[in-house]
């Protein structure tokens, strides 16, 4: 059960968003987590909850599913998943899930954490899979004027005619986030969030990048009406940005007419919206967009309209192998009002050269990159750079170091770095102040660039002439930085 060298994905969300994540990526080398939500309060998990006191067991249960392996024929998933019918030998059993009902005993018998465990053990998962809580609380939606609907049943099934929209969504009393689920989420390679619900404040600290599914449905009195980019935008509400969404996936595919109509009647749900020209909305607040066919055929033949695992984990597994390119691949960078507050801090006169720092988090990015590190800084007065990075002790980071007397040479060496890496110029990043140089070379020859933009910068005040010295990304320092990479 443990990682070793696979990608570690976490999906965090409820309903069978999640579930299905992880039976898409089950095909690969990886290393799946899960991490549910556990605010149930309608159907077979809450009369388990409210008769016996246990968390329910409902979104945990289809967890351990996804993750389940070895059972060729189904027959522990099939049994898992069994619901007694309404002729059941017993009345009481009516509507209940065999998972269920399991799940509820095993926390009676061993308490929440120990039957986790046991559970995950019994079905022979793989990966991980653990609660985003373990405290008892509830849902409660906050609609626009103000009124309060308690239980996530409720919240589901209001009334269709009841057009109110849910301003914010909380949970009473206060839940603490599993301490095993938080650190899934700081060390993972790659988090997943939705189709469904479930977000953490381990977010904020994890090294993933953070890629969110857009839902194919909208849901009447939650998401009614919502585009690809207010899912993206609604977000925003729960503290989750520009600075965390690293990829935004959603689905192309059209919807077939006859089952719109039935779910439009029905549940007054729609297909979510999604043109070409809603991108440049939707990187407002994530880094780049997937748009894809993701749609399940075989659901569509039941009557259902679900993501495709399948589709969801090859599109999953290629934005994973392009974040590996970019990790893998080079870094040039530049040194003053780079790497260093130089104009800050040498007030123009090299004799000040004790003074100068470091810029605050660009030990970390060095630290992180070392060995994928190119340095190519211009110099007006002989030595000085040399003895700058004597000074500050970074040499040790650069694979090479380029030291150039003019504009010219320096655009040269980085075209020179590039040609002779043996990367693809889409796998390399160039980081400097200057949009007439770094940037505008990085920009003609394919490489990504990204401007480093200090307020006390001799260049901060300089803008773009035009799309050639326009950066991918503009930062105001290496903290920023270092959350883009």
């Amino acid at each position: 059960m443990t990682s070793g060298t696979q990608p570690r994905i976490v999906a965090i969300g409820g309903g069978t968003g999640s579930p299905t994540v992880i039976e898409g990526l089950m095909a690969y080398d990886i290393y799946p987590i899960s991490i549910s939500t556990m605010f149930d309060s309608g159907g077979s998990s809450g009369e388990l909850r409210d008769a016996h006191g246990v968390l329910p067991p409902g979104d945990i249960r289809r967890a351990i599913l996804a993750h389940h392996q070895g059972d060729d024929e189904g027959t522990l998933r099939s049994l898992f998943a069994h619901r007694f019918a309404g002729n059941s030998f017993a009345s009481r059993l009516n509507d209940h899930v065999v998972g269920n009902i399991i799940t509820a005993a095993a926390e009676e018998m061993w308490g929440r954490q120990e039957a986790l465990r046991r559970l995950t053990r019994l079905f022979n998962i793989r990966g991980e899979v653990w609660p985003v809580s373990i405290d008892d609380a509830n849902l409660v939606a906050i609609l626009d004027d103000g009124d309060h609907i308690y239980g996530e049943t409720n919240i589901d099934c209001r009334s269709l005619d009841d057009k109110r929209a849910i301003s914010r969504v909380e949970l009473r009393p206060q839940a603490f986030a599993y301490a095993s689920a938080v650190e899934a989420i700081r060390t993972a390679d790659l988090i997943v969030l939705g189709p469904g619900e479930g977000v953490s404040e381990a977010l904020h600290t994890s090294r993933g990048r953070i890629v969110y599914v857009v839902n194919v449905m909208t849901k009447h009195g939650e998401t009614g009406g919502y585009t690809a980019v207010d899912f993206v935008r609604h977000l925003t509400t729960y503290g989750i940005g520009p600075d965390l969404i690293d990829t935004v996936v959603v689905n192309t595919a059209p919807v077939p007419e006859d089952l719109c109509a039935r779910y439009l009647e029905e549940e007054k749900a729609e297909p979510v919206r999604y043109r070409a020209e809603f991108e440049p909305a939707i990187l407002q607040y994530a880094k780049r967009v997937v748009a894809a066919d993701l749609l399940s055929q075989a659901g569509c033949k039941k009557g259902l309209i679900r993501h495709d695992p399948r589709k969801l984990g090859q599109t999953l597994m290629a934005i994973l192998a392009g974040m590996s390119e970019q990790a893998a691949g080079l870094w040039i960078l530049d040194l003053d009002d780079t790497l260093t507050n130089t104009t800050r801090d040498l007030c123009g006169d090299p004799e000040r050269l004790e003074q100068l720092t470091l810029a605050d988090g660009a030990r970390d990015f060095l630290e992180r990159h070392r060995g994928s590190l190119v340095l190519v800084t211009q110099e007006r007065t002989p030595g000085l750079q040399r003895r700058k990075l004597e000074h500050l002790g970074i040499a040790a980071y650069f694979r090479e170091i380029q030291v150039v007397a003019n504009e010219r040479d320096k655009a040269l060496a980085i075209m020179e770095v590039v040609r002779t890496s043996g990367l693809s110029a889409g796998a390399i990043t160039v980081i400097g102040d200057r949009i007439d140089n770094e940037i505008a070379v990085a920009k003609a020859i394919g490489c990504r660039a990204v401007r480093m933009c200090f307020p006390e910068g001799r260049y901060a005040n300089e803008q773009p002439r035009g799309p050639r010295e326009e950066p991918d990304h503009c930062v105001a320092s290496w903290s920023e930085l270092n959350r883009l990479f």
